[in-house]
């Protein structure tokens, strides 16, 4: 058990290790005789105070935000960390008020309002529409800051796909908030580095294949017990069909005197999509996805689904 440590494990704290002693590696010994086996071997610290290394777990009192039912008020927060070979990297976490489950998680080289945006659709597809969510400040950073006159501030993007949803928006995070996060963001940087390095993840896309599985099993460990009850609610079909239109940016603007309609730097010629019959002037909407796409609107109609570059790529529905 002790080479076992030195080998594989050197430097995790005796509750990850006994963790991975048992479900990986089919140790049967228990938390105290691991402990003390480590701490003759001059491998870990003897700790002077009481009370062990094990983390708050699934019975711990985080705060009164712990007593609400899953579903009234979601956490997103953007923590940056060397998570990779000691590369910084953001991850962009959505957390439930009041289990502490993780809903999503994922790694970007900068998070930004798409990652707001992926963490909400992730949960609303697997769980429902949900009451609240609070969220710090810097996650709501401009998708792309060179062409920040492209669409609307990232706090009005955000409030105006929220209220399509029906979901309140809090941009203060509550006390509620940085504590629940406190719990799980001390848990991860000691853990998930370890985690990386041990399974040889090497790259961002790597990253999120790795917490795709791992994050089941930190709920099962240390997010609370769900009750009964839930303030989810389902997604209704139509909604579902239209959440790549809400999940978006939305960008209302005019079609220019020479028929173009200028957006990111670019001008698209409405003439050339095939759409003669709309008038110089009129007022329409765009519509940017995460891929890059764009979709020109009018009326709620979608007319044309144009690539980055400007080349259409499909006529509306």
């Amino acid at each position: 058990m002790v080479m076992l440590y030195e080998t594989l494990y050197l430097g995790w704290n005796v509750q990850h290790f006994h963790e991975a002693y048992r479900t990986e590696h089919g140790g049967t010994r228990s938390y105290s005789w691991v402990k003390d086996q480590l701490q003759a071997a001059g491998l870990i610290a003897k700790r002077c105070h009481t009370g062990g290394e094990r983390p708050a777990g699934r019975n711990a009192t985080v705060s009164r935000s712990s007593h609400r039912v899953e579903g009234s008020v979601v956490y997103q927060y953007s923590l940056s960390h060397d998570w990779i070979d000691e590369r910084p990297l953001d991850l962009a976490l959505t957390v439930d008020g009041g289990s502490g489950r993780v809903y999503s998680g994922v790694l970007a080289e900068r998070a930004t309002l798409w990652s707001v945006f992926r963490g909400v659709r992730s949960i609303v597809n697997d769980q429902g529409l949900f009451a609240e969510i609070e969220l710090d400040g810097s996650l709501l950073r401009h998708p792309k800051a060179e062409e920040w006159a492209a669409s609307d501030p990232p706090r009005w993007q955000l409030r105006r796909a929220m209220k399509e949803l029906g979901i309140e928006v809090s941009l203060r995070p509550s006390l509620g908030f940085w504590a629940r996060i406190g719990v799980v963001v001390r848990t991860l940087v000691d853990r998930l580095p370890k985690e990386f390095a041990k399974a040889k993840v090497g790259d961002i896309r790597e990253g999120d294949a790795f917490l795709r599985d791992y994050w089941p099993a930190y709920n099962i460990q240390f997010a609370s017990a769900p009750t009964e009850q839930s303030a989810f609610e389902p997604l209704t079909v139509r909604l579902k069909e239209k959440l790549h239109d809400v999940l978006c940016l939305k960008t209302r603007t005019r079609i220019g005197e020479d028929g173009c309609v200028r957006y990111g730097g670019q001008c698209l010629r409405i003439r050339e999509l095939g759409h003669r019959e709309i008038l110089e002037r009129a007022e329409i909407q765009i519509h940017e996805y995460q891929n890059g796409l764009l979709t020109i609107v009018k009326d709620g109609k979608h007319l044309s689904m144009v690539a980055p570059d400007g080349r259409q790529v499909s006529a509306g529905p």
